[in-house]
């Protein structure tokens, strides 16, 4: 998806946080008020796909099933990170965007501090961005210090 809204692939394939502001870009055009079901589902996959590739990409995080018997299916799919004396932190991506998009929220960046923030990451963010030049996108990155 990435790759469609216009970041370099092999940028991308890097570092996923190349793509940020391509992304940021793209849920700021949406006609949010214009949405059927479908497209929020899709939008909600899409932004947990491209937060877990930063997730994973730059901190080591990676999926987990959790048992919950309140779930559906009994289970659920987090993300989660090691901490120091093999703990895992984990948090819940779908919960978190799902939650954050249904009120109304497009931005990128609390959404990355929030998941970060519940896995005991502690990231500080920065995003640069370029001015755009016509024909191209802005690239954009966050990381840690």
């Amino acid at each position: 998806m990435s790759v469609a809204l216009g970041a370099d692939e092999d940028n991308y394939a890097a570092d996923p946080l190349s793509a940020f502001a391509v992304w940021q870009d793209y849920l700021d055009s949406l006609p949010l008020d214009e949405f059927e079901h479908s497209d929020w589902v899709t939008l909600k996959t899409d932004v947990i796909a491209y937060l877990f590739a930063v997730l994973s990409q730059r901190f080591g995080c990676d999926w987990q099933v959790l048992t919950d018997e309140t779930a559906p299916r009994g289970y659920r799919y987090l993300v989660g990170a090691r901490e120091d004396l093999d703990g895992v932190r984990y948090v819940d991506l779908f919960s978190l965007i799902a939650h954050e998009l249904d009120r109304g929220e497009t931005q990128l960046l609390p959404f990355m501090s929030e998941a970060l923030s519940q896995l005991g990451i502690p990231a500080i963010l920065r995003v640069h961005t370029a001015p755009a030049v016509e024909g191209e996108n802005p690239s954009g990155q966050f990381g840690q210090p």
